[in-house]
């Protein structure tokens, strides 16, 4: 096993103890099984959303404009909010999760949705490193740098996703939740 997969073993067993410890400790009334399903729907959304939204547009964008152009530099500054917090919205797709959602819950929702999120994006990244040679002989201590960001974007990833009722009111099928308070207003950390 190369040292970045044992590095993000470590991680995504640090991340769902501490993490899923704080959702299920939270114990604001959610349907625990549709809870646990939002967060296992989110683990291949960043992949899935890389590979199959972010590498078209850009292959796109660089086809239309040019990698040298400064309109593609600024626009792929919003590639990572464009496709991942939409991406979040995916578990919603789901009527019995859609269903549960409610002001009272929210916040539990939105950091299982996070926090299945950012595994999924470690899992991403250290596959990418995995392929790189430079990287392939090293021992999991050291990549620090690795595990503290992926750490770390455990709550990003999760903030982040409270942040997405006022995006609720643009698709149809979730109108019922307009409305809901952002509970990010209650978190001391933000990204």
């Amino acid at each position: 096993m190369t040292g970045i997969y044992l590095a993000a073993l470590l991680t995504t067993v640090a991340a769902a103890a501490i993490f899923g410890t704080v959702i299920h400790k939270l114990r604001l009334p959610a349907n625990e099984r549709m809870l646990w399903l939002a967060a296992v729907l989110a683990l291949p959304l960043q992949p899935l959303a890389f590979y199959f939204v972010r590498a078209p547009l850009d292959h796109w964008l660089v086809t239309h404009l040019g990698s040298a152009s400064a309109t593609y530099r600024w626009l792929v500054t919003f590639y990572a909010p464009l496709t991942e917090e939409a991406a979040k919205l995916v578990p919603l797709l789901v009527p019995a999760v859609r269903r549960d959602i409610r002001p009272e819950n929210f916040i539990r929702y939105a950091l299982a949705i996070g926090v299945g999120f950012a595994i999924g994006e470690m899992w991403f990244v250290a596959g990418r490193i995995a392929g790189m040679s430079e990287f392939s002989g090293l021992p999991f201590y050291q990549f620090g740098r690795y595990v503290g960001e992926s750490f770390r974007q455990s709550d990003r990833q999760s903030v982040s996703a409270s942040r997405l009722p006022p995006l609720f009111s643009l698709f149809p099928p979730v109108r019922s939740l307009r409305g809901l308070p952002c509970p990010r207003c209650s978190l001391s950390f933000s990204p």
